[in-house]
């Protein structure tokens, strides 16, 4: 009788993982236990392959891609899992097994589900899909305002767990709370005066979460550097990382800059290491939009146009990094490689 001696080969970046609440090893025994309840309580940015004998189960976050490929061995079977398609082939390759190889015989975890694999050789087994992030639908009020800062809540809370990530290492005073204890990143979570829903516990007399910008702040539009960045009791040293985001003047990127600067100032970040960069191709009617959103708030020292031309745009090397066909991201991501691989090297960028 054969004897299947399976093979998993795990070539996802463990660096990658931001993991706010636990250790990693602590996440991935989660998602072995293939538990909705326990998978759902992990909280950050992770992609996660835990084994146990021939039961291997995998777990994603949205902004993790992860992909599979079940190659066949006289052995037995062999999973492969990586980030992207080329590093399975490469894999495939090195084990002498790329003649089994097709593009559209990988797999992508879908989001927000444990998927369960049962190593048992002939035919392919079926993998198994289990959610484990199901939000109650209809739940929020049908007052705009509240909906308002529910949502902007949630997007300061998840920006600041974020910065205080990237910056710890950076930090000569490291904040004892950056590995989910004691206070969370949701007790900045204040929006003109309001709590949202995930700042139960905040210090009533630390004052309203809104940015003091524009005119309600009294800024004028060509104010200098110094007068609106604060320079005394930041706690990041001088190496601390620069950070970008992707800047068109549009509500989305507009909130989530806004946001970062707000959330960098209260956290006593320097927020001159923030820049908006917009891709400009030849002044035209985008980077007037970004440029105006940016001077009517009095933070236009902040915008840093990228120059570019059409000729720049690489729709074959868009889809190689990309690894994906659908027209929408192609063309946010020919966009987007411009400024990433002319400006953007060495800055961590808010997803």
């Amino acid at each position: 009788m054969d004897h299947y001696i399976e093979r998993v080969v795990d070539l996802l970046e463990p660096s990658l993982n931001r993991i706010h609440n636990m250790t990693a090893d602590e996440a991935r025994q989660r998602v072995l236990s293939g538990k909705p309840r326990h998978v759902r309580e992990i909280d950050g940015s992770f992609a996660l392959l835990a084994r146990d004998g021939k039961t291997v189960r995998m777990a994603r976050s949205l902004d993790r891609p992860m992909r599979y490929f079940l190659a066949k061995r006289h052995e037995g079977p062999a999973l492969i899992v990586a980030d992207r398609i080329d590093a399975i082939y490469q894999q495939l390759k090195a084990d002498g097994l790329d003649g089994q190889f097709h593009p559209s015989y990988t797999r992508m975890v879908p989001a927000h589900y444990v998927v369960e694999i049962q190593l048992v050789g002939c035919p392919d087994p079926d993998p198994t899909y289990t959610r484990f992030f199901t939000p109650q639908r209809n739940a929020l009020p049908t007052d705009l305002d509240e909906i308002g800062r529910r949502y902007i809540g949630a997007l300061a809370d998840e920006i600041a767990k974020w910065l205080r990530g990237i910056s710890a290492s950076h930090s000569p005073h490291p904040n004892p709370h950056l590995k989910g204890e004691g206070i969370s990143a949701g007790s900045l979570a204040f929006l003109d005066g309001h709590p949202t829903g995930s700042t139960l516990g905040y210090p009533k007399n630390q004052g309203a979460f809104l940015p003091l910008l524009g005119e309600r702040a009294g800024v004028r539009a060509r104010q200098s550097s110094e007068s609106i960045i604060p320079t005394k009791g930041l706690h990041e040293g001088s190496s601390a990382p620069p950070v970008g985001a992707c800047f068109s003047g549009g509500i989305d990127s507009g909130s989530v800059f806004l946001i970062t600067y707000h959330v960098m100032r209260k956290l006593g970040m320097n927020p001159s290491r923030l820049k908006a960069f917009t891709l400009n191709f030849g002044d035209g009617p985008d980077f007037h939009q970004a440029r105006e959103f940016l001077d009517r708030l009095g933070l236009g020292l902040f915008l840093e146009p990228i120059e570019a031309d059409l000729a720049s745009i690489d729709v074959a090397e868009a889809i190689r990094v990309l690894e994906d066909y659908k027209s929408l991201d192609v063309e946010c991501a020919s966009m987007g490689l411009p400024r990433h691989t002319r400006a953007l090297s060495g800055l961590e960028i808010p997803h």
